[in-house]
């Protein structure tokens, strides 16, 4: 074992302080409201498996990761207690061995803990192309209107960072239209689809010039598009050129 892992089974002696005692509010949250559903997750730095139990109550197909083979030691035993059976792993969270993705979900609390400092140090959020929303009450002494706000505080870079890419991606679509006297429309915004109005000799160009101006590269891994045609919305079929 590394010195690492040595250090957090020392830590996990006794009561740790970063174990509240129940899994995250805010994941609880997220699962009764509906917007997380049951899927395959992973936590990692899953401590002594709080919000893994909880998930796997859930329904959700979900593994636990932690460096500290104590604390992975009491997740099982709580597992067993609660009388659910996630995988445990033991093991260092930049070089996980035996797991095999993909994941519809990833849990990291030391990422929530990072978001919730930096948010009440700053007073804010912001996307990555650095739109800001300022969140006065995360420093709230009332803990329900703290526990409001941190949800804002990680709602908003990841769906606030999806609005800045479309809408910047709209505009630039539709400057290039206009460039190439396109007679296509941009009809429609709707989450994350378009919905644009093509005569049939434009279908060609727009097919390109969508993916050219969608597909964003600035991730580590890009977000992709799919273009689909149809004589309506409700009757299209997946277009591949």
């Amino acid at each position: 074992m590394s010195w690492w892992g040595r250090l957090w089974n020392l830590a996990y002696l006794g009561w740790a302080p970063w174990d509240i005692g129940g899994p995250r509010p805010e994941l609880v949250h997220l699962v009764k409201s509906g917007k997380l559903k049951p899927c395959r997750a992973i936590d990692l730095g899953c401590g002594t498996g709080e919000n893994v139990i909880y998930l796997a109550q859930q329904d959700f197909d979900v593994i636990g990761a932690d460096i500290s083979s104590r604390a992975i030691a009491k997740a099982r035993r709580k597992a067993q207690a609660a009388r659910v059976s996630p995988t445990f792993i033991t093991g260092d969270m930049t070089n996980l061995t035996g797991v095999e993705g993909p994941f519809d979900l990833v849990v990291d609390s030391g990422c929530l803990h990072s978001l919730f400092s930096s948010t009440a140090r700053e007073g804010y959020v912001q996307t990555l192309l650095g739109r800001r929303r300022f969140i006065p009450d995360i420093n709230s002494q009332n803990r329900q209107v703290r526990e409001g706000a941190e949800r804002m505080a990680i709602n908003m870079p990841v769906q606030g960072t999806s609005a800045d890419i479309i809408k910047v991606a709209m505009l630039n679509l539709y400057g290039e239209m206009g460039k190439r006297r396109l007679q296509s429309k941009l009809l429609l915004q709707v989450h994350d689809e378009l919905v644009f109005e093509v005569p049939a000799k434009d279908v060609k160009e727009m097919y390109h010039l969508l993916h050219e101006e969608l597909t964003y590269h600035e991730l580590e891994i890009p977000l992709t598009i799919d273009v689909s045609v149809g004589p309506s919305w409700t009757e299209q079929e997946k277009l591949k050129l």
